[in-house]
């Protein structure tokens, strides 16, 4: 068996030598982790492996480390476990599924993106060149031993780029890390991509058990399932309109936190990507007739492509010109952690609990313990088009004054509902769409003025309810109060200003009817935020809802000022907590950078929105976050299944959101606000009610407890436990069912403690 696997390399070898032609911001914590500490003496064991022979290089008490010197690949050991987790498959020998380029990738420990620097006006997307055919076929590999591990450089000759990689084994975990500022690139080509170790989380044509994403609430897809759709790929943190293509293909939901994982049997590996967060996106592959492997990993961007359509008015004379930006060269390194873990049932519950606890010891995850409430959403000042003397203009229409949200909150106290949170959106200066950046904190006068707001206030101090105004200053449409359109929106790298558009939900195409709206450069939201801070303080209210800055970011490419993900997201931090020093934030379903300046969550998705890679939708997010960060539903006032989406508010733990206005949903019509359709708050307050009364008992009990097991018994049946002992069953069949011996009605829960 030695010497035919011997040959089968020798043979992939000759094939390969045929084919061969950290800017450091605000969120991120120093770690608590002592690395100096980790490496314990190791005896220089040998392992033979169907895939080749491994020195071990380095242990600590929980994991061992192997290496290949030669070709540079490795194998990490669970030492709880003996489970072994290869950077290039153990049983490539015994592949009989994968051809070709697929045979090569799984045999590399890195994929590069790359493009011809004489092409760089007419590349649209990169190519791409792997470590086996590209660097080891062609002599390019050479390793060094560390003291915990090894560093591997890559060498392209026929494309003239080298990238250094450092694998080493810590504490409680392995890293590994792409020295950026050491890649060499020489004149030849562009580095764009490089996706790193996309083998090292996979398992075989064989295997059973899933691949975990989170984007939305988090997902799964079950390997060797079939099915056409077997690639994924997903920007971490949510889309940025500088590198978004005009056409949105799929309303998908985003990736809020920088971690992935597989889990077999009674094993999982774990990627935390931390540093490069920013510029990453994670990237899997269930089998299929061309790779008879299931992965997952991530993707770094050194560069991202850009194209430009010219002459867009005439059909018949389109052009399209692409440029490339700017390499960063604060961004040191590209790091991800990998955590191995072993046991009985591992689930995605485990990776939750492993990802919060890093998040607590090294990213500032603090426990916000609070009494539960349901959260009311008013909507104040909009748009409307407006005609005088035959004159069409742009005028504001109230959807909800300052009393007459007064006047509902009234009638949800008087009928039990007696805990709450109100949010007010579109509150002051032009509503909820800026024609200018707002620097003044002025409640609007359309709305009842300043008086009518401080009333409103004093009421809801009384009967002790949190009052939380929405500020949004990201957006704008036009110049004034010191800011332009020209000086302070985010520009391309081809420096035109890219407008915000809303996308028609059949087409996936803009709506240019609306109104454009800009985005300030991170520089200028700051002096925005900090300049409105001074006068919303002043408002004396209890808190406040950033709605955009912990779930939207846009880069800004100007080749003057380049204002990239890691320097926008490190701004937006800096913002939030000079925010958090005067008063409690509320985020709308935050980025994982974001986490610790929030003192509550809104809008939390519960499911991970219309990619069919996806098998299953579980609530990973709030499994992580659930008895540290309160979070809300998303709003339940026009759902089109509200039993199951109430149903689904139970599963997940989270408080209730219900948002609306006070005027008729009439006033809407030719208006550019037709999602407020039936959210006149007269026909949800009914439902919002029973909702409350129904679920508040429960959720007294859990609202600060973490979710230690979760589980599907069958389709529609899921049983949940929290780490304070109360059990929950939540029942989505239209026949009420059982489960040991508990009794759980049709469309509805039951819990026990």
């Amino acid at each position: 068996m030695r010497k035919i696997g011997v040959l089968f390399v020798s043979l992939l070898l000759i094939f390969s030598l045929i084919a061969c032609g950290t800017n450091p911001y605000v969120y991120k914590q120093e770690s608590t982790v002592k690395k100096d500490a980790a490496v314990l003496p190791c005896n220089g064991k040998v392992l033979e492996t169907k895939s080749g022979v491994y020195t071990e290089i380095c242990r600590t008490d929980r994991q061992a480390m192997y290496a290949d010197l030669v070709s540079g690949w490795f194998v990490v050991e669970n030492l709880t476990s003996g489970k072994m987790w290869f950077s290039v498959p153990d049983d490539i020998t015994e592949d009989t599924i994968s051809k070709g380029i697929s045979m090569q990738e799984m045999r590399s420990q890195i994929n590069v993106g790359y493009i011809f620097r004489d092409d760089e006006n007419i590349s649209t997307v990169s190519r791409y060149i792997n470590s086996d055919a590209g660097s080891y076929g062609c002599d390019g590999i050479s390793t060094e031993k560390l003291p915990n591990g090894i560093r591997v450089t890559y060498a392209f000759p026929d494309y003239g780029f080298t990238i250094p990689v450092e694998y080493t084994l810590e504490k409680d975990y392995f890293s590994a890390r792409v020295l950026l500022d050491q890649i060499k690139e020489g004149t030849l080509c562009y580095v764009t991509e490089i996706i790193l170790l996309p083998n090292l989380c996979s398992a075989n044509w064989n295997a059973s058990g899933y691949l975990f994403i989170p984007e939305g609430s988090g997902a799964i897809a079950h390997m060797n399932r079939g099915g056409e759709e077997n690639t994924y790929e997903g920007r971490v943190y949510g889309s940025d309109i500088m590198v978004d293509s005009e056409q949105k293909k799929q309303f998908n939901q985003s990736v809020r936190m920088p971690v992935f994982g597989l889990v077999n049997n009674n094993d999982a590996i774990v990627g935390i990507i931390e540093n490069g967060d920013t510029a990453a996106s994670i990237v899997a592959q269930t089998q299929s007739e061309e790779c008879g492997y299931n992965y997952i990993g991530s993707k770094y961007f050194v560069r991202y492509l850009f194209t430009k359509k010219m002459f867009k008015g005439d059909g018949n004379n389109v052009h399209s010109f692409c440029r490339a930006s700017n390499r960063d060269f604060s961004q040191k390194e590209y790091s991800v952690r990998y955590y191995t873990i072993s046991g009985s049932n591992i689930s995605y519950v485990d990776i939750a609990g492993l990802y919060r606890d890093y998040l607590v010891d090294e990213k500032g995850l603090v426990k916000r313990e609070s009494e539960p409430v349901m959260n009311i959403k008013y909507y104040g000042l909009i748009d409307c088009k407006k005609n005088f003397a035959g004159i069409s203009y742009t005028g504001k229409m109230s959807l909800t004054t300052y009393k007459q949200a007064r006047e509902f909150t009234e009638y949800l106290l008087e009928n039990g509902a007696s805990s709450l949170n109100v949010i007010y959106t579109g509150w002051s200066g032009d509503g909820l769409t800026n024609d200018k950046v707002q620097t003044k904190a002025s409640p609007s006068g359309k709305l009842g003025g300043r008086k009518a707001f401080e009333t409103l206030r004093e009421y809801l101090k009384d009967k002790k309810i949190t009052f939380s105004p929405d500020v949004e200053l990201l957006q704008f449409s036009s110049g004034g109060n010191g800011y332009s359109v020209r000086k302070n929106a985010v520009r391309s790298v081809f420096s035109d200003r890219t407008p915000l558009y809303r996308y028609d939900a059949a087409t996936g195409l803009p709506q240019t009817s609306s109104k454009l709206s800009y985005c300030l450069t991170a520089s200028s939201a700051y002096k925005a935020y900090t300049t409105y801070l001074n006068g919303f303080v002043k408002l004396k209210t209890d808190s406040v809802l950033l709605s955009s800055l912990g779930s939207e970011w846009y880069s800004s490419w100007n080749l003057r000022n380049t204002e990239n993900g890691a320097v926008t997201v490190g701004t937006y931090c800096d913002i939030l907590s000079k925010y958090a020093d005067k008063q409690k934030v509320l985020l709308r379903e935050s980025n994982a950078y974001a986490f610790p300046y929030a003192s509550k969550i809104t809008e939390v998705p519960a499911s991970s929105g219309s990619n069919d890679f996806f098998d299953e939708d579980v609530p990973f997010y709030q499994i992580v976050l659930h008895g540290y960060i309160p979070m809300t539903s998303v709003s339940l006032s026009n759902d089109f299944n509200p039993i199951d989406s109430f149903l689904q508010t139970v599963e997940t733990g989270s408080e209730l959101l219900f948002d609306g206005i006070y005027e008729d949903s009439s006033k809407l019509i030719e208006t550019d606000y037709n999602s407020l359709y039936s959210k006149t708050c007269n026909l949800w307050a009914q439902r919002a009610i029973e909702n409350y009364k129904e679920y508040m008992p429960l959720l007294s009990k859990i609202s600060n407890s973490t979710i230690i097991y979760h589980k599907k018994i069958n389709q529609n049946l899921v049983y949940i436990i929290y780490d304070n002992g109360v059990n929950v069953l939540v029942n989505y069949e239209a026949d009420a069912a059982s489960f040991e011996g508990h009794e759980v009605s049709a469309k509805g829960f039951s819990y026990w403690e």
